[in-house]
């Protein structure tokens, strides 16, 4: 074999090591619409095979529940500094730790909270105008989403106020905002009152094993409010998935 081609298959060898770990660092793209929508997540990559084959995905329609005597116990979320993202898909408020609600004896530290509109679940196929879903994680790595309708009222939600003032409008750009954020005042005024059931994450890699609890009470922004994120990020809704005969239940 001549030295040049040598380093010719040398260069070659590299230049594929260097895209392999480049695909790796950047998984696949994924979108709300085409051939890289929701239909199609599951074929994108095996990483993101729940999305098609899962049988506890997210999100879903609630239209039955057994009542649980257990109650959104405790919560301790305090005003901090944060950092808004437009990742592209949303955008996503990320918050630093020593945020946290506890139910059933169990920690979750809130890691982030972000937007979708339309929201994703649904109440009898009805659905509310947008919902934060703030997602928190245990020291075991497990997930817990609480998910807050929101509903066009007659005033706007100061937070959301603040939060769409710093929102980047290109992808991969972030901001904080003028202000520090207390997470408590996405939550509606009766905390007590929600559903909750075992689903996914509702974006890939549709990780199942997801506790989520979806407020039953909204809190209100108004018309332009959710038209300022809609235009921004478009719909960034996943379609309503198979129960497949989970249980749902209604914390009253």
């Amino acid at each position: 074999m001549s030295r040049h081609l040598a380093q010719g298959l040398v260069l070659c060898l590299l230049i594929f090591v260097t895209v392999a770990a480049v695909a790796e660092d950047h998984p696949p793209h994924w979108s709300y619409s085409g051939a890289t929508g929701p239909a199609h997540w599951g074929d994108l990559s095996p990483d993101y095979l729940s999305c098609k084959t899962g049988k506890a995905q997210s999100p879903i329609d609630i239209t039955q529940a057994i009542p649980l005597p257990v109650s959104f116990t405790a919560h301790r979320y305090r005003s901090v500094p944060v950092s808004v993202v437009n990742n592209g898909h949303t955008i996503e408020v990320d918050v630093p730790p020593a945020n946290y609600f506890i139910i059933q004896g169990k920690y979750y530290e809130l890691q982030q909270f972000h937007f979708h509109a339309p929201p994703e679940h649904a109440f009898h196929g009805r659905r509310a105008d947008m919902v934060a879903h703030m997602v928190h994680k245990a020291a075991d790595g497990e997930i817990a989403v609480i998910a807050v309708p929101m509903v066009i009222g007659a005033y706007p939600n100061h937070l959301i106020s603040i939060l769409w003032e710093a929102m980047p409008r290109r992808a991969g750009e972030s901001a904080r905002p003028w202000r520090r954020i207390n997470p408590a005042r996405l939550l509606p005024t009766d905390r007590h009152r929600y559903y909750t059931y075992t689903g996914s994450l509702t974006t890939p890699p549709c990780t199942e094993g997801v506790r989520w609890l979806v407020m039953a009470e909204p809190i209100t922004v108004i018309a332009a409010q959710v038209a300022q994120f809609k235009a921004l990020i478009g719909p960034n809704t996943r379609p309503l998935q198979p129960l497949n005969g989970r249980p749902i239940f209604h914390n009253r």
